[in-house]
């Protein structure tokens, strides 16, 4: 190795470490924020009202389609929210009705109740997060031993 690339792996690998950080730092935020849906969430059927597209695009050059939904709580209060997860085509229609599960002191945090795939962004984000901060992790720590030798 060139002592040039060995300078660049020594920039470039606790960058790394420190993004794979913030990915698991978004999937535990997201598991959190799961966990208290479960635990304390409460039930409401809601109605897709519009789908709005993303601000980015898939390779195909289509934008995921967010479903926007409107659930009326017990006390009357209509809460509008976009779900967190869109997709192209369209997981939902116009008009179709939807469990929703909310926090009562946060319902705009509201998603729809989709079982397993809400479970999808946070275990995606601590899967990468964690092999992101192990590999280039071991990859700092032999290019340092490598430095003592």
């Amino acid at each position: 190795m060139t002592p040039q690339q060995r300078r660049s792996l020594l920039l470039a690998l606790p960058v790394a470490v420190l993004v794979g950080i913030g990915l698991i730092s978004g999937g535990l935020y997201f598991a959190v924020l799961q966990i208290n849906l479960l635990v304390h969430g409460k039930n409401a059927t809601g109605t897709v009202t519009a789908l709005e597209p993303g601000s980015t695009t898939s390779a195909s050059g289509q934008a995921s389609l967010f479903p926007i939904v409107t659930f009326e709580m017990p006390d009357g209060r209509t809460i509008t929210f976009r779900h967190r997860t869109g997709a192209n085509p369209a997981s939902y229609a116009e008009g179709e009705r939807v469990v929703v599960t909310y926090l009562q002191g946060k319902p705009d945090e509201a998603l729809i109740a989709e079982g397993f795939r809400n479970w999808l962004l946070p275990l995606v984000l601590l899967a990468c997060g964690a092999i992101l901060v192990l590999t280039a992790g071991t990859g700092l720590r032999r290019l340092m031993r490598g430095a003592d030798r």
